[in-house]
C-alpha cells in the first residue's frame, strides 16, 4: 500500500476533522466505523477490519443539517497506528459523487476551520 506522505502532497481539495460514526458495507458485511476526516472527494476512516490498497466499498454517513449520503469508495491509502490513534487509517475517495452532494460536503468543510472537530 502506499504511505500517507505521497496523498497528503497530492490533495486537491481541503478536508476538515470529523468525529463520525459511518457505515462501510465491506465484502457483503456491514461495520460501524469512525470517520476522522472528510473532504469532498473522500473521507479518512479507522477500521479493525484489514482493507486494502484498491478495495471498493460503500460508505454511509450523515452530517446533521447538512447530509445523509450513500456511495461508493475505494480505498487509496492506509496509515499504520500512531501516537494520535491506535487504529489502522484508511483514505477513501468518493466515487461518482453527484455535483450536489460535492458542494454540500465542500461547504462543510468551509465553514468551519481545517482543525475543528465536528
Amino acid at each position: 500500500m502506499g504511505t500517507d506522505q505521497h496523498f497528503l502532497r497530492r490533495r486537491r481539495t481541503p478536508r476538515r476533522a470529523i468525529r463520525r460514526r459511518v457505515g462501510l458495507l465491506i465484502k457483503g458485511k456491514y461495520h460501524i466505523n469512525t470517520a476522522v476526516e472528510i473532504g469532498e472527494g473522500g473521507m479518512m476512516i479507522l477500521s479493525d477490519v484489514p482493507l486494502k490498497d484498491g478495495d471498493r466499498l460503500v460508505v454511509t454517513f450523515n452530517i446533521p443539517g447538512v447530509i445523509h449520503v450513500v456511495m461508493g469508495a475505494t480505498v487509496r491509502y492506509r496509515i499504520e497506528p500512531d501516537s494520535e490513534f491506535s487504529q489502522i487509517r484508511y483514505g477513501l475517495h468518493f466515487d461518482h459523487i453527484d455535483f450536489k452532494t460535492r458542494r454540500k460536503i465542500r461547504n462543510y468543510v468551509a465553514s468551519r476551520g481545517i482543525h475543528d472537530v465536528a
